[in-house]
């Protein structure tokens, strides 16, 4: 038989089974630290992410609104006087194409003449992009 030791309580004042109060619970904080700054830094590179994609996407839409200003202004500036004084269904010089009614690009072959009394001011469509070339 094994000879039994006896540890008096003068060297060992507490039970090693039971944390000291001070200790309760500490790893859980740190485990739970970690996963909340895991979970913000996730949540900053994604952000950051969209918002690259959110400036390419403003740029592209930059250049298309551009592109087609110009194309309004050249149309715009290349329309010629009337040849006939009481031309009123001809086109004047600062004239804008007939919108596009349907999504074809092409522009509409009337939306009104230059009296102004067919309701072009009303009439909504999409840019021809077709027409301007």
């Amino acid at each position: 038989m094994l000879p039994t030791v006896r540890i008096s309580r003068q060297q060992y004042p507490f039970n090693c089974a039971v944390l000291p109060i001070g200790q309760k619970g500490a790893v859980l904080m740190v485990l739970l630290t970690i996963l909340v700054l895991g979970t913000m830094s996730t949540l900053v590179i994604s952000l950051t992410g969209s918002s690259n994609r959110v400036a390419e996407q403003d740029m592209k839409t930059a250049k298309a609104l551009a592109h087609a200003k110009e194309a309004l202004i050249a149309h715009a500036v290349s329309v010629l006087l009337p040849t006939a004084p009481s031309a009123l269904t001809t086109a004047r010089p600062g004239d804008l194409p007939c919108p596009a009614l349907d999504s074809g690009g092409i522009a509409s072959i009337s939306c009104g003449d230059a009296a102004g009394t067919t309701g072009q001011s009303v009439r909504l469509g999409r840019l021809p992009w077709k027409t301007l070339g």
